[in-house]
């Protein structure tokens, strides 16, 4: 019987993990828009949450992330889809790759494929201009107006 009680036990605590239970994530997301840009939305940009706190990344074990949908909105998937981002501090990315063969509006660009329309400005997960914070207080909405790429 006493073997039978730890061997319970010990399946017992692999399969919670030994205890440790992940952050629970926040419902977070926002908009982005484009400084300037009219009527342009960057549909189908990748937003990534880089946790700050080394601590909290190897918590959560993944980052934060949402793909901007066609009205500019996004929501943050961590664990399951748009559950949100747990409480912390973030460097935030953004990408907006063009689809190959088109440009923001659309056209077709001679089958040239332009890598990123911010040009990298917002893509440096270790020099994130954009920041956010997730906290259990507030609303978590995190609203950035952008620059595309001149060149």
């Amino acid at each position: 019987m006493k073997r039978f009680l730890v061997a319970c036990l010990s399946l017992s605590l692999f399969l919670t993990g030994c205890g440790e239970s992940k952050p629970k994530p926040l419902p977070a997301g926002g908009k982005i828009t484009i400084k300037g840009g009219g009527k342009v939305i960057p549909a189908g940009a990748f937003v990534v949450f880089h946790p700050t706190d080394p601590k909290l990344s190897k918590e959560i074990g993944t980052k934060p992330f949402a793909t901007v949908e066609k009205d500019g909105t996004y929501d943050l998937t961590c664990y399951a889809e748009k559950d949100g981002a747990p409480a912390g501090e973030y460097g935030v990315t953004v990408e907006w790759r063009a689809k190959s063969g088109t440009n923001i509006l659309g056209e077709g660009s001679g089958g040239l494929a332009i890598p990123d329309y911010f040009g990298g400005k917002y893509g440096d997960p270790n020099k994130p201009i954009l920041k956010a914070k997730v906290d259990a207080g507030a609303s978590n909405r995190f609203d950035f107006e952008l620059v595309v790429d001149s060149e």
